[in-house]
């Protein structure tokens, strides 16, 4: 017995028969067509229950009547078969299907293997070819010429004993034209399932509760619905109530509005809600359905929307970002699903698929799962391969990761944000400490070398080099070439300081060693000479490195300046990309008027365009200002109508440092173009 009456978002299977209502009509209707025409196409939107309808009510019936057939007369007439499998060669698989009708190796050519195995069986076959649109999804470049499509074509027209019927989704109505020429009329015999009106789903969620009860154990007491229950669902499931906005592509609720009579429900949702709602009731212990209970809920809107929110909740940070990843190639940018094997989900994605079978077990199991694997076939070595639950789920899924990948971006942000902030304490803490230094080491060299006017003078240019270290204030991105002239400077410093020592010795012991020759202790005076002699060794050594780390430190400032001259350009094309007249202005601030009426033409003239800005050369800098000469690329895609507009030429970007030491764009010497509206 099956533990609940309603599906989810699982189509209803051959199995699930007993628990499928409201479509007696279309049904009978489809059934009677399979019977009597040679081709029937069978269409609707996506989610209005077309595979159900087939699997559960179309193929149950009629294999009832075959075998109703078969004991009154001794033949069944025909035999059904039911195909949806198109990720593989769909010759094969229909073989494999022929071939365990007869329990045998079914070859040649489709209209043959069809005409032998009707033959064998003496009766006709009913082939109804699901999900038909997964075909030219799978398999674009066909025709027929060549593969599946020549030989169904073959089939269709030349098997006198074989109906077929095409399910297939609305939107892809129009791809049956690859079959046009092939197949005469193949659009002649056409049947539409809406979804289901309010009587019809009024039995879909009554019937299935009045079966469970009549298979349930004697001793367990029946299920029962309230009638406000079932009509407060009808309500809030209508087509168009639950809806995605355009804009974000996120659920929203329309107004209520009183029920008409030829008002219909959204199949998918009316499921999706009535399983929430019997899990919730039988989690209680509850054998009444209770309309308390849908708005404990907070309703049919909110169970839709927070369906795969609640299977994604579970999920750690590092399962999501895989996640993420697997849901790019698992519904396409036209919202189709499709399938992938783990290898190939697992290369996508970078991880290993051991790793991957954990996740997609996650997500493919239990009450909100939102993928379902699907069998491999008989001859395929990839495995069990995935795809998502319902086509319904394609725009919560894109919309899912959308969220995602912003929230992560958003992330990085914040955390390149706070290391920002923390470098800059690093810095301020280092000048500090750099200060507390630098006044102890102007004290030594002041007290080391007052006799020494050379060191002395190296001492004050070190003091005032340091100084405009304490005084700049460089951006994050300049902050290692400013650290590394600053720790250059230093070391510089200390190499002044020490060279100053050693002046300093050197005068004293030549004091010293004048006076031993005065007192004629001549050994003393020449040992007082070999010392002098090594400490103006070590003077020059410390005077070179100084001057060597003060050149390494002009270096790495000339970088910082010219990193802050490549990010000014670097901001100003990327606000010309976007069109944004205030990033403009921040980097531009006397940005002149031609230039922001430039920017409203380009906005109304072209959707789409492109900038491309490479700095040619850049004279060296100077001060606080500088000019650097680029080739700026421009491509305007001008409205329906129009030829796009490629604009190049060459431009002198005059670029000066603010008042927070911040290079800017002060003035463009070359005059933009205008494109035509």
């Amino acid at each position: 017995m099956n533990d609940r009456p309603y599906t989810g978002l699982m189509p209803f299977s051959e199995r699930q028969a007993p628990f499928f209502f409201g479509r007696d009509e279309e049904r009978k209707i489809v059934a009677a067509n399979l019977l009597a025409s040679p081709l029937t196409v069978l269409y609707g939107p996506s989610g209005v229950g077309k595979s159900s309808l087939l699997n559960a009510g179309v193929a149950p019936h009629l294999r009832q009547l075959a075998q109703r057939n078969l004991e009154e007369f001794g033949t069944p007439e025909f035999r059904v078969i039911v195909f949806g499998a198109w990720r593989d060669d769909p010759r094969c698989g229909l073989g494999r299907v022929l071939g365990q009708l007869v329990s045998e190796d079914i070859l040649g050519r489709l209209v043959e293997q069809f005409d032998r195995v009707s033959s064998k069986l003496d009766c006709d076959l009913l082939v109804i070819l699901d999900q038909f649109e997964e075909y030219f999804l799978y398999h674009p470049d066909e025709d027929c010429q060549s593969g599946f499509a020549r030989e169904f074509a073959e089939a269709v027209n030349g098997s006198a004993r074989t109906s077929f019927l095409i399910s297939i989704r609305e939107d892809s109505l129009a791809k049956l034209d690859r079959f046009e020429d092939a197949i005469s009329g193949i659009l002649g015999n056409r049947l539409r399932v809406d979804h289901l009106n309010l009587d019809s789903a009024r039995e879909a969620i009554k019937k299935p509760i009045e079966q469970f009860n009549r298979l349930r154990s004697r001793d367990e007491p029946p299920v029962t619905i309230e009638d406000a229950l079932v009509a407060k669902v009808l309500r809030q499931v209508a087509t168009g109530r639950v809806v995605r906005t355009e804009a974000d592509d996120t659920l929203g609720c329309r107004p209520s509005a009183p029920h008409r009579a030829d008002e219909r429900v959204e199949t998918p949702y009316l499921q999706l809600v009535m399983t929430r709602l019997w899990n919730e009731e039988q989690r209680a212990g509850s054998r009444i359905m209770q309309v308390e209970t849908l708005n404990r809920l907070g309703g049919a809107e909110k169970i839709v929307g927070t369906h795969l929110d609640a299977a994604m909740s579970g999920l750690t940070p590092s399962e999501s970002e895989v996640a993420a990843r697997i849901f790019n190639h698992l519904v396409t940018p036209s919202r189709t699903k499709i399938a992938h094997s783990i290898a190939d989900l697992a290369n996508y994605a970078g991880v290993t698929s051991d790793a991957l079978a954990l996740l997609l077990q996650k997500l493919s199991t239990g009450e909100n799962r939102i993928l379902v694997p699907v069998a491999p076939s008989q001859d395929e070595t990839t495995g069990v391969r995935y795809q998502i639950l319902h086509d319904i789920l394609a725009s919560s899924v894109l919309d899912w990761r959308a969220r995602h990948v912003q929230g992560r971006e958003r992330a990085e942000a914040e955390a390149k944000a706070e290391e920002q902030r923390r470098r800059a304490e690093q810095e301020a803490h280092a000048r500090t400490r750099l200060r507390k230094l630098s006044v102890l080491l102007l004290v030594m060299v002041i007290v080391a070398t007052a006799s020494a006017l050379i060191a002395g003078l190296q001492m004050r240019t070190a003091e005032s080099r340091q100084l405009e270290a304490e005084a700049a204030t460089l951006e994050a991105e300049t902050a290692k070439h400013t650290a590394e002239a600053r720790r250059l400077e230093l070391e510089a410093a200390v190499k002044a300081r020490t060279a100053a020592e050693r002046s300093s010795d050197l005068n004293r012991l030549e004091v010293e060693a004048a006076r031993a020759e005065l007192r004629g202790a001549l050994e003393q005076a020449r040992d007082l000479r070999q010392r002098a002699a090594e400490a103006k060794k070590q003077s020059d050594t410390a005077k070179a490195a100084s001057v060597a780390l003060t050149r390494e430190a002009q270096k790495e400032r000339k970088s910082a300046a010219s990193d802050g001259i490549d990010r000014a350009l670097e901001r100003y094309q990327a606000a010309y990309r976007t069109l944004d007249l205030d990033a403009m202005l921040a980097v531009y601030p006397r940005l002149p008027g031609d230039r922001r009426k430039h920017l409203k033409q380009l906005r109304s003239a072209c959707p789409t365009h492109d900038v491309t800005l490479s700095v040619l050369r850049r004279s060296p800098s100077a001060g606080d200002t500088v000019m650097a000469e680029a080739q700026t690329s421009y491509q305007c895609t001008q409205k329906a109508g129009s030829q796009p507009q490629a604009f190049q030429r060459i431009e002198a970007f005059w670029l000066r440092k603010d008042a927070n030491g911040s290079w800017i764009i002060d003035n463009i010497s070359t005059p933009l173009p205008n494109p035509r509206n």
